[in-house]
């Protein structure tokens, strides 16, 4: 029976090449999809707007506004994701993908910016 002989320089090739096809075909099956970006960002709003305006009200009509606070912002997060979907453009990159979201409701609101990189099922901040 012949063996193959390979030299060590061939044999360190041959290990690199499959890490690298393994690695970006692992890469590609985990870019996060859309829904899962809308859904991630809607997450995020959803946390930031509890912890920061709805415990803000605390101090009006006892815990009664806090809990319709936290009410309306569990209700509204359909809403939020649908709004993230319409303001979001998507770069897909097959191993990655890079969202910019711009939500802007009125003009007498302050906007929400944010620009991500999503992958390996995971989404990362990019900073200005």
């Amino acid at each position: 029976m012949n063996r193959i002989q390979l030299q060590p320089w061939q044999l360190s090739t041959l290990i690199g090449s499959v890490g690298v096809v393994a690695m970006g075909t692992m890469m590609a099956i985990t870019n996060p999809s859309r829904n899962a970006y809308n859904s991630h960002v809607a997450n995020q709003a959803s946390s930031y707007l509890q912890k920061n305006v709805c415990s803000q009200t605390q101090n009006y009509f006892g815990n009664w506004l806090q809990q319709e606070c936290h009410d309306l912002v569990a209700q509204g997060k359909p809403s939020i994701k649908q709004l993230v979907n319409l303001s979001t453009q998507r770069d897909n990159y097959l191993f990655f993908s890079v969202y910019e979201t711009e939500v802007s409701v009125m003009e007498s609101l302050p906007s929400y910016e944010t620009k991500k990189i999503g992958f390996l099922g995971q989404f990362w901040e990019i900073p200005d």
